[in-house]
């Protein structure tokens, strides 16, 4: 963090109630997992020009296989994957390999006959800014797979706005279970971060719906309060809607407690922006899972996505974190021995 604390940093630390209660999570994404090929440049390449790398990195990628490596690094995370692998080839080996080593369950996850999709991403050292090419060819995950999945294990079950017939019955799916089971804690999330419009109406089905930017000026808004005070028509009523904005943080929005919003945690140098999203995301769901206000959720995504924007890929965020860091205090981690 920069040696100044900001206004978002000092509240944190002069608050005697902000950490985030700690229990049990156990959470299900449904989404992506795939290879990150990442070139780093001195800045983003011109139009039909020759420009040399400074530096080259695999990892794996994917929004829902992101925010699973963020969640698993968080106390008390019991952390599952459902998604679509290849059933062969050294590029599904190196992904599984990685998701294991950072806990995450693999269990769910179906096979197919293929080659695992592929982010080609150029990272600009001049301004941070990342740009994706992806390429996939491997079917998705189905409505009949998910029907494998047995929802009484989890009390967080997450979708990407993809595949919208599909996700539409598994998203049903899971709102039918909790209505048949009101005793369990179970929540519903949406993350609709590309343009589709034939996905907005998933909206309508989840109990916290992540809004991109992109998604939110397609649809008329020119900022973070706007969109959630605006497309929250389009949920349930009891929906908690939340839109990150880049350098101007997040707002959400809801309807017990009306509108809030959390700063930036800006780290002293800009490092890698590839997964910022979806390390606030992870935030976000972690915190509400826990209990915590729309506010101090909001907080905890921007404080993570802050620390791995000064960093290279998603590993040891919470790493060498003094006691005053937000982060530890919105956390309440135990000392480090």
């Amino acid at each position: 963090m920069a040696s100044s604390e900001t206004k978002e940093e000092e509240e944190i630390l002069n608050s005697a109630s902000s950490a985030i209660p700690c229990r049990s999570h156990r959470f299900l994404l449904a989404g992506v997992a795939c290879l990150d090929i990442i070139n780093v440049c001195p800045r983003y390449p011109k139009e039909d020009s020759d420009l040399r790398a400074v530096d080259q990195e695999w990892r794996r990628g994917g929004n829902a296989s992101n925010s699973l490596c963020v969640l698993s690094q968080l106390p008390a995370s019991r952390c599952s994957l459902l998604a679509a692998l290849a059933s062969g080839g050294w590029e599904t080996e190196y992904v599984e390999a990685d998701l294991r080593k950072n806990s995450v369950d693999l269990q769910h996850c179906v096979k197919h006959d293929g080659r695992l999709p592929t982010s080609y991403v150029v990272l600009s050292q001049e301004t941070g800014s990342r740009t994706i090419v992806h390429y996939r060819r491997l079917p998705n995950f189905s409505a009949e797979d998910f029907k494998r999945i047995p929802l009484e294990d989890f009390s967080w079950v997450h979708f990407e706005a993809r595949n919208v017939g599909e996700v539409t019955q598994m998203m049903e799916r899971v709102r039918g279970h909790k209505k048949e089971n009101p005793d369990q804690k179970l929540t519903v999330s949406l993350e609709v971060e590309k343009v589709r419009p034939e996905a907005y109406p998933l909206m309508a089905l989840g109990d916290v719906v992540f809004v991109s930017k992109e998604v939110a000026q397609d649809l008329g808004c020119n900022d973070a309060k706007t969109a959630v005070l605006e497309l929250h028509a389009r949920c349930m009523a009891h929906t908690m809607l939340v839109c990150a904005w880049g350098s101007d943080g997040a707002d959400g929005f809801c309807p017990r407690t009306g509108h809030a919003h959390s700063g930036v945690f800006p780290p002293e140098s800009l490092v890698d922006t590839l997964g910022a999203g979806d390390t606030f995301n992870a935030g976000v769901m972690y915190a509400l899972d826990g209990g915590a206000s729309l506010f101090k959720a909001l907080q905890l995504g921007c404080c993570l996505a802050g620390k791995k924007c000064g960093q290279m890929g998603l590993d040891g965020l919470l790493e060498n974190l003094s006691e005053s860091d937000p982060v530890h205090k919105l956390l309440a981690l135990a000392p480090a021995e």
